[in-house]
């Protein structure tokens, strides 16, 4: 028959949570830095989007009139 689990102790439970926090600070610190480094591109991309989409939307408008 299996034993069942121990409790956790409080400390270990503060330092699990603490390794969590300490990997979403690093991950999020990380995920910023390579925004930041591309961050032109993005922009740059979506600004073709949004004047391509513009164009789309004018074309079919100016279509449909006839």
């Amino acid at each position: 028959m299996a034993d069942k689990p121990q409790p956790r102790s409080p400390l270990r439970w503060l330092f699990d949570a603490s390794l969590l926090l300490l990997g979403a600070a690093l991950a999020i610190n990380w995920a910023i830095g390579l925004i930041s480094q591309v961050w032109t591109g993005i922009l740059i991309a979506l600004a073709i989007a949004v004047v391509i989409t513009a164009a789309v939307v004018w074309w079919r408008i100016r279509r449909r009139r006839w």
